[in-house]
């Protein structure tokens, strides 16, 4: 009976938390990398990190937080852009060869789902295969996560997403945030442009997308709305004056934050899109999201137009004497003409993409994209997301 009542009234329906451990940010914390880590009784670390981060000395200050904890630690950097699951299977015998009791990422989304992945199968028997999926992972190695882009959420978030045989898998557990985030600002400084647009998309969809979810609620969107105001504000500056760290801040504070809200609430059509176009396209995801965001806000306007109105109301755009759903329109382009002043693509031909291959994209997304389905308010059909991609292609909102 109480439930049957919670159903009708969404205010009163129980609201799930996930939360890492701690979280630790602010200027100048990744400092405290060392003392964290012996915190969590740690003696032997595995520290995950790309070549770039290696190359940056970002590694070795690490590896220096954490000898002077008399933690031991070894490098694996060999993490690549939309990680496959090969990389995985490299530190799972790095891992279980040598014996550590910790797991440590510092890097991108991409660093920090591998790092994930590697506590996971060293703290359980079998491949990382056998955890994919949904609900999976009971447990895990104790992990510490560091990003140095501001996108993600990765740092926070309860899931992580491998490349398989060309296809992107993701994997969701309430065990799968680490012990422990450390969110330094001043890592993302050396972000170049480019990566900076596409880390804030990511940040920017994950906001709107958790926003249109069904499973969406006022603690979720709570953290939600705070992101894409902090986005509205600050990510243009952090585009053109990388070196301003209030902007820095700013955007890490809005990506790890919508962490929370989408760890609850999952992502919609945009997302789903956005991994699909990335295993056609190899595209980097950020930029992936850019291209979509736009067309999954435009595709549900029927079913959310007084949330998207609240959106483009919170992301700065003027929305005076406007419907709802004229407002939610001019967010939708609004955010397009953003992506266009990066720099970005904002149309699937623009990419070399042929008209006729639209309908292997919706055969792709509807087989594979049943989690994005479930959680977006519109249905989802053969001939509306047709018309998604159709919209997509040509550029048009």
């Amino acid at each position: 009976m109480i439930e049957e009542i919670a159903s009708k009234i969404p205010l009163l329906k129980p609201i799930k938390a996930i939360f890492p451990s701690s979280v630790l940010f602010g200027v100048g914390c990744i400092e405290s990398l060392g003392e964290e880590a012996k915190n969590l009784g740690a003696s032997r670390a595995l520290l995950i990190v790309d070549p770039v981060v290696a190359k940056l000395g970002v590694a070795e200050q690490a590896k220096l937080s954490l000898e002077k904890q008399q933690i031991s630690v070894e490098i694996f950097d060999g993490v690549e852009p939309e990680p496959h699951i090969e990389t995985v299977h490299k530190t799972t015998q790095i891992v279980r060869r040598g014996n550590f009791d910790i797991v440590v990422g510092i890097g991108g989304g991409s660093t920090m789902d591998v790092a994930k992945a590697t506590s996971v199968v060293a703290a359980n028997p079998g491949t990382i295969e056998d955890y994919i999926g949904f609900g999976k992972v009971k447990r895990r190695s104790s992990l510490i996560l560091s990003p140095t882009t501001a996108g993600t959420g990765s740092e926070v978030s309860a899931f992580f997403v491998l490349t398989k045989d060309g296809y992107k898998t993701l994997t969701f557990s309430p065990k799968v945030p680490p012990d422990v985030a450390i969110i330094d600002p001043m890592l993302t400084i050396t972000m170049p442009p480019k990566v900076t647009a596409g880390s804030g998309f990511d940040a920017l969809s994950h906001a709107i997308e958790s926003i249109l979810s069904v499973d969406s609620n006022e603690y979720t969107e709570m953290f939600a709305f705070k992101a894409i105001e902090l986005i509205g504000k600050y990510f243009k500056t952090a585009f053109y004056q990388g070196w301003n760290i209030e902007a820095r801040r700013a955007m890490s504070m809005a990506a790890f934050i919508v962490g929370f809200a989408f760890s609850v609430t999952g992502l919609v059509i945009g997302h789903g899109a956005a991994m699909r176009l990335g295993e056609v396209l190899h595209l980097p995801h950020g930029e992936a999201c850019g291209l979509c965001l736009p067309y999954a806000m435009e595709f549900n306007i029927p079913v959310a137009a007084e949330k998207l109105a609240k959106v483009a109301e919170v992301l700065g755009v003027d929305t005076r004497g406007l419907s709802h759903e004229e407002a939610a329109r001019k967010a939708a382009k609004t955010v397009k003409s953003l992506v266009e002043e990066f720099g970005l693509k904002s149309s699937l031909k623009e990419y070399g993409v042929k008209k006729e291959d639209i309908e292997k994209l919706v055969a792709d997304f509807l087989e594979r994209s049943t989690a994005e389905i479930k959680w977006n308010p519109r249905t989802i059909t053969k001939e509306n997301l047709t018309k998604f991609y159709e919209k997509m292609w040509e550029g048009n909102i």
